[in-house]
């Protein structure tokens, strides 16, 4: 009887003809996979179920396309308290002097926050917003 599941990322670089299988942080563990985004095909964040604190996932970065990953930091209590959740990496913008990440609460919810951070590991609250940062269409 196993104690977590089996966490993998699976890429193509080919559209879709092969597939190389990227091992995730945190594997064999109850923390599932909630989110990932990808900047571009080396930089990306993923969002794991945090079972300390439910509302709010446990973040790791790659900046080298998921051969590595390390675990990013930010202080929940710098989060407003009228967001009690955050479950979806809606936005990453690269910029001059690092990254903008914009998290948010899904379908469930329209409320997002915005980090910045010059490192891609400490994430600095900036803003919540209700402003939509996806439109489909």
């Amino acid at each position: 009887m196993g104690t977590g599941e089996e966490k993998a990322l699976f890429i193509t670089n080919d559209s879709g003809n092969s597939w190389e299988k990227i091992g995730l942080p945190e594997i064999c563990t109850r923390k599932t996979l909630v989110d990932l985004y990808m900047l571009d095909n080396k930089t990306g964040i993923l969002a794991l179920h945090n079972p300390v604190s439910n509302e709010f996932p446990l973040l790791y970065q790659t900046t080298s396309g998921g051969e590595s990953w390390t675990k990013m930091i930010y202080d929940i209590k710098e989060i407003p308290n009228n967001i009690q959740y955050l479950s979806t990496i809606e936005n990453i913008v690269k910029e001059s002097d690092g990254y903008e990440i914009t998290f948010g609460q899904g379908d469930s919810g329209n409320i997002r926050v915005i980090f910045k951070t010059s490192d891609m590991i400490t994430l600095k609250f900036v803003e919540q917003t209700t402003e939509n940062i996806h439109t489909v269409g």
